[in-house]
């Protein structure tokens, strides 16, 4: 019984992690990357397995439905009490708060069991940004029901993440509209005024930085793809422990909450990196490594269109 079981587990694995990686393809295409807005990517992102510098999984990364009790009960150890916190409910602790976390283990294993606890999580972050509120049930004056009214009860949670669902949903469908081989009525024209405009940005922020003025990469993961594409750089930049330190403390400076602060932190402390922390550190080794090939260009006296044939 031992053997098949771990045989399932390990074909669980599997398909997990192919399921995963097929979802991340979709992720890095150009224009998926260009058209989603930064929530938007974000939220698409907590869907997908992510990894530490190690490789290995992390924990919040997986579907709930492949987490043993003990795996679930940690995350929502760790990070239940924050939550809780940031929504501005007041003394939650004692026999109350243990009973509730229980229940929202239950409830997430039960109903929830297809996201990761990274998306629950992002759902309750985005429910006090504000983002689910075209999502939300409406309450007496017609306004989207925010409500947890001094309590993390089961139709609070419920209420959240059933609008997390359909947001999440229509973030999807936006990302197979936004694919090039699936939407069908993306004709070559659009293509090449979508490349125009790429070549464009490059050679505007090559132009601003010569003349010493201001300027700022917009994915520049994309652009660096683009100038290997054309020969102008060789590869991609190396991600080194100063990008990584930087990435860090940008991505904890700009979080939008104590909860999303503290998680990076932890996850730091625990020799994890954040996804968002390893975008941005990819960013700014991407943008670092434009800038350099911009003075090599400007110290041969060449111009970044004749790569283009502008």
């Amino acid at each position: 019984m031992s053997d098949l079981i771990l045989k399932r587990s390990a074909a669980i694995s599997i398909e997990l992690t192919k399921r995963s990686e097929e979802k991340r393809t979709l992720l890095q295409t150009n224009e998926v990357m260009l058209g989603m807005t930064e929530v938007e990517y974000r939220a698409t992102c907590a869907s997908v397995l992510a990894y530490n510098d190690d490789g290995q999984v992390l924990v919040s990364s997986r579907p709930i439905k492949s987490l043993t009790r003990e795996e679930l009960s940690n995350e929502i150890a760790d990070g239940l009490q924050f939550i809780v916190r940031d929504l501005g409910i007041k003394n939650w602790n004692g026999n109350d708060a243990a009973y509730e976390a229980g229940r929202f283990l239950k409830l997430l294993k039960d109903y929830y069991s297809s996201m990761t606890y990274k998306e629950v999580e992002n759902a309750f972050e985005l429910l006090m940004a504000g983002h689910l509120d075209e999502y939300l049930p409406k309450n007496g004056q017609g306004q989207a029901d925010k409500g947890h009214y001094q309590s993390f009860s089961a139709e609070f949670i419920t209420k959240v993440l059933n609008a997390y669902k359909q947001y999440s949903r229509k973030t999807w469908s936006k990302v197979y509209k936004l694919l090039p081989e699936i939407a069908a009525e993306v004709s070559e024209k659009d293509k090449r005024e979508s490349m125009d405009h790429l070549i464009k940005t490059i050679v505007k922020c090559f132009k601003n930085h010569k003349e010493g003025l201001p300027y700022s990469f917009i994915m520049p993961q994309v652009i660096v793809t683009e100038l290997i594409k054309v020969g102008a750089m060789k590869e991609k930049p190396v991600i080194t422990e100063e990008h990584k330190n930087k990435a860090f403390l940008y991505t904890v400076q700009n979080s939008n909450s104590k909860n999303e602060k503290d998680r990076i932190k932890k996850l730091r402390i625990d020799g994890f990196v954040e996804p968002r922390v390893a975008s941005n550190a990819k960013n700014m080794a991407s943008a670092e490594a434009i800038r350099n090939l911009f003075d090599d260009l400007i110290k041969q006296k060449k111009e970044v269109e004749s790569f283009f044939n502008i």
